[in-house]
């Protein structure tokens, strides 16, 4: 590698909205990862990870954009110490449920501005955004968070893998209570991530869609009018359509485009 790329060079192709030239582009963003150090990393990974809320989570073309984004943050934690460590913050920091973890309000006293920055709603002008653009963004940042721990590049080792989206699954059924953002966040993280987790552990994961079934959407549905409809459906959708044996959309062009442009 003999030429750096600027922070604002890597922004920019990260940017484009055209979803071939955005893939095949990277190559030329790669070939900089080596100058990155320390004292900029945290903005390379601030502004790759902010990308996703200019985006609509519903689009076809959002699977490429987190899937690319998978590529290029597991190439920048390859490259620079510690940076799976800033990355991971920043996931935090922006979304809780990729922590995951949950924060609830004891009563509607409690529910004051100090809350609602706790658990992540942006605030602008001193109004903070609406739930739907709070839920968006929670699905935006979990689907990132899932295309980037299931993330393979041939030769590369991966510091936090699928591996460790199998214990935040664990963790988040174990610990997070049915609500209508924990719904939105669990059916982003399967919706990305079930298909490889399916395949790589078989009958284990199958238990896990029973306890969702079993547990998770029962609880879900007994809240009645404070549950979003969508929520419910999407998760019973999920499961009754077996969309875990389908390959996440984005994931394979992603894979084929890059793998061609990096290594051939």
């Amino acid at each position: 590698m003999d030429r750096i790329v600027p922070v604002q060079s890597l922004v920019v192709y990260l940017q484009t909205r055209d979803s071939y030239l955005f893939c095949t582009s990277l190559n030329v963003l790669c070939i900089g990862l080596e100058g990155l150090v320390a004292s900029n990393i945290t903005s390379v990974i601030s502004k790759i990870i902010s990308i996703v809320k200019s985006r609509n989570t519903k689009d076809r073309t959002f699977g490429n954009l987190a899937f690319a984004c998978g590529y290029v943050m597991l190439l920048v934690t390859n490259q620079v110490p510690d940076a799976m460590d800033y990355l991971l913050a920043e996931f935090n920091r922006v979304c809780i449920y990729t922590v995951p973890k949950h924060l609830h309000a004891l009563n509607a006293e409690a529910r004051n501005r100090d809350y609602y920055r706790l658990i992540g709603y942006q605030e602008e002008n001193g109004q903070f955004e609406s739930t739907e653009s709070y839920l968006t963004y929670v699905v935006a940042y979990v689907k990132l968070y899932a295309a980037m721990i299931q993330t393979e590049i041939k030769g590369v080792r991966h510091p936090h893998g699928l591996a460790e989206g199998w214990k935040w699954l664990a963790m988040f059924l174990n610990s997070l209570p049915a609500t209508t953002a924990t719904a939105c966040a669990l059916h982003a993280f399967l919706k990305m991530a079930g298909f490889a987790l399916h395949k790589k552990y078989g009958s284990q994961f199958m238990k896990i869609l029973y306890v969702i079934s079993r547990y998770f959407l029962p609880a879900l549905k007994e809240q009645g009018n404070k549950m979003q409809a969508e929520a419910v459906n999407n998760l019973q959708n999920y499961l009754n359509d077996k969309i875990y044996l389908e390959e996440p959309e984005g994931q394979y062009l992603v894979q084929q485009l890059l793998s061609k442009e990096l290594f051939m």
